[in-house]
C-alpha cells in the first residue's frame, strides 16, 4: 500500500519492519508507552540506542502501559532516559535521518510481538527529514522533558508502590517537576551565533556531524522563528539566549560583581549542573570558552571578554 509515495506498514509486518528498521544503528526513541519485555528486544536489535523520551504519569503504571523498571534497563545498556507528560508521538529516529512513525506504542500488542490475534490495528510509514528544522522539533521535546536520575526515578518507584498499595488518595505533582533543572545541555554549544545563523538557513554545506547536531541543539533551545534576515535572527536569539534561566542566573552574578573570571564560571556551572557524573574543570574549558563568544557577541556591547593576569574574565561594559 502506498500514499503520496510513503509505504504503509500494516499491523501484521510491523514487528519485523521495526525491527529492519533500527538494524543495529544509532537511534532515538519516542514513545508514550514502552514496556520491558520490547525494549529488551529492541535493545537486541539496536545495541546503540541513545535516547528515549517517553511519558511516565501514574496512571500509566496503573494501567499497564508504563513499566518502571525499563530504567534499569536503561542504564545498564547506557541509555538516557527522558520523561514528558506531553509525549503523545511515536517516532523513532535513525542515524540515517529516517524517522519510523507509528500509530503503535512499544507494546507486545502495538508491536505484534505476541504474533497473536489479539494485536492491535495499527499504522507505520517511514519518512526522511527534509530540514534542520524537523530535527530541532525533537530536539525541543528532549530540552522540554526531565533528565531520570536516580533520584527521579526513587520517586517516581515509591509513588508507584504507593499506588500499587492503594496508598495514594488523590494524584499529586511529582516534586522534581517544580525544581529548576541546570544541565550542560542547556548551555550553547556552536562555536559562534554566526555560525549558528548558516546552519539555520541552511546556507552551510561543508559541515561535520558534530557541527550539525550543536546547531540543532542550540536552535532547539533558543527556539528562534523561520525564515528571518540575520540582524533579525541575532536579535531573536539574543532574547531567547539572555531569557533562558541558566543565563540569566549567571549575568546575574557578573551584574552583581561587575566581572567573573574563567575559573569561577566554570565552579559555577560546576556547582549548579546536575549532570552525572559531574563534568570535569577540563571538560568545561570548551564550554566556558563558547559561553563567553556569545555573552559578548549577543550582548551588544554589554559585556567585555578580557585576559588581565593570565585568566579570562567578563566583565559589565561602564
Amino acid at each position: 500500500m502506498s500514499i503520496s509515495n510513503c509505504t504503509l506498514i500494516s499491523s501484521d509486518i510491523i514487528k519485523d519492519s521495526y525491527l529492519k528498521f533500527l538494524s543495529n544503528q544509532p537511534i532515538e526513541i519516542f514513545c508514550p508507552f514502552i514496556t520491558y519485555s520490547v525494549l529488551e528486544r529492541i535493545i537486541m536489535h539496536s545495541s546503540n540506542i541513545s535516547r528515549i523520551i517517553t511519558r511516565w504519569e501514574l496512571s500509566d503504571f496503573e494501567q499497564g502501559f508504563a513499566d518502571i523498571e525499563i530504567y534499569n534497563l536503561c542504564k545498564s545498556n547506557n541509555i538516557d532516559l527522558y520523561i514528558n507528560p506531553r509525549v503523545h508521538l511515536k517516532a523513532t529516529i535513525n542515524e540515517q535521518i529516517k524517522v519510523f512513525l507509528s500509530s503503535a506504542n512499544l507494546t507486545g500488542k502495538g508491536l505484534n510481538f505476541n504474533t497473536s490475534r489479539d494485536h492491535n490495528y495499527e499504522l507505520s510509514t517511514i519518512v526522511g527529514v527534509k530540514g534542520i528544522q524537523d530535527l530541532v522539533y525533537f530536539e525541543q521535546i528532549v530540552q522540554d522533558s526531565v533528565y531520570v536520575t536516580k533520584s527521579v526515578f526513587e520517586e517516581i518507584k515509591e509513588r508507584v508502590e504507593e499506588l500499587n498499595l492503594n496508598k495514594i488518595s488523590e494524584p499529586k505533582e511529582f516534586s522534581f517537576m517544580k525544581d529548576k533543572f541546570y544541565y550542560i545541555s542547556q548551555l550553547p554549544q556552536t562555536s559562534h551565533p554566526s555560525l549558528l545563523y548558516e546552519y539555520y538557513c541552511e546556507s552551510k554545506s561543508d559541515y561535520s556531524k558534530e557541527e550539525y547536531n550543536c546547531a540543532i541543539h542550540d536552535l532547539s533551545i533558543y527556539s528562534v522563528e523561520e525564515n528571518l534576515d540575520y540582524d533579525d535572527f541575532k536579535n531573536a536569539l539574543a532574547y531567547s539566549f539572555f531569557q533562558h534561566p541558566f543565563i540569566e542566573e549567571l549575568i546575574n552574578q557578573v551584574k552583581n560583581d561587575g566581572f567573573i573570571y574563567f575559573g569561577r564560571v566554570k565552579e559555577w556551572i560546576q556547582n549548579r549542573c546536575l549532570d552525572v557524573p559531574v563534568p570535569s574543570r577540563r571538560d568545561l574549558t570548551g564550554i566556558t570558552q563558547v559561553l563567553y563568544k556569545w555573552i559578548e557577541e549577543l550582548g551588544e556591547g554589554k559585556f567585555e571578554v578580557d585576559r588581565p593576569n593570565h585568566s579570562q574574565r567578563i566583565k559589565i561594559v561602564d
